[in-house]
Parts: C-alpha cells; sequence; structure tokens
C-alpha cells in the first residue's frame, strides 16, 4: 500500500492544481501501459468521443504532439495539454506543454540533508518531506 500512495498523492497535487488556476479538469483518466503507436490511436479514439483535454505523461504529451504535427484526423483540433513532466519537444519544432514542474534541486536537498542524518543517527524513523510542485503555463490549456 506504501507504493500506491505517492501516486494517490501526487494525483490529488495535480487535481489540486487544475482547480487553483481554474483549469478544466474531468473525472476520466487514461492510463496507458502500451507502446507509442496504441497511445496515438486511444487518443484519437479519445477526441473523437469528445474528450478535449488530457493531463498525462510528457512521453504521452508527445505522442499527442506527434500527432499535431503529423496531421490530426479530419475534424479534430488539438486538445488541451497538460504533463506532470516537462516534455521535450525541440525536434518536433513545437512549444511544450503545459506542465506541473518539481523543485529537484529542492528534491535533492531535502534528500542530502536526510542522508546525512541518517548517517549521523539523528533521523526519525518516518517523516514526511513535501515540496510542492508548481505550474508552468506555457499556453497548451484552453477554456472550455
Amino acid at each position: 500500500a506504501s507504493e500506491i500512495q505517492p501516486v494517490i498523492q501526487r494525483r490529488e497535487g495535480f487535481e489540486n492544481a487544475m482547480r487553483q488556476h481554474g483549469l478544466p479538469f474531468g473525472g476520466a483518466l487514461l492510463v496507458a501501459e502500451n507502446g507509442i503507436l496504441q497511445i496515438k490511436e486511444q487518443m484519437v479514439k479519445l477526441m473523437k468521443q469528445g474528450v478535449s483535454a488530457f493531463v498525462c505523461a510528457a512521453s504521452h504529451a508527445r505522442a499527442l504532439l506527434e500527432l499535431v504535427r503529423d496531421g490530426l484526423p479530419a475534424g479534430l483540433s488539438l486538445p488541451s495539454i497538460l504533463t506532470i513532466d516537462k516534455a521535450e519537444t525541440d525536434d518536433l519544432d513545437l512549444r511544450a506543454p503545459s506542465y506541473i514542474a518539481q523543485d529537484m534541486a529542492a528534491v535533492g536537498t531535502a534528500a542530502v540533508e536526510l542522508l546525512c542524518q541518517r548517517i549521523l543517527r539523528t533521523h526519525r524513523q518516518y517523516e514526511v518531506i513535501k515540496i510542492p510542485p508548481k505550474y508552468v503555463d506555457n499556453g497548451s490549456v484552453h477554456p472550455v
């Protein structure tokens, strides 16, 4: 159960960030463990069903942007995209979607401090360290 807790907290954090910024957020979640081709097929299918926004990992956003670059099927337009990590898109000549940024320097600092405490045996048995993420707006989230 402890392995699932960070996933739940991360999802709740993203939902809260969406609400705090007044961004649209639906109940549909796309979980894909398939290859990029299947992900693209699933995204097209969802867009045809009227899904207007994707909250996804950078690799999924990249697949969606590749669809845009290659030409979306007739009648479909680019949905809102928010990634849970920054998508690298330089080679696509497209701007990276809006994303939730993790402060990796703060995460690293906290990890080193915790390690030092553990080495010096001054750490607590269980400690929660929260490092809040931030929303980076690159213009890929549109009003509904």
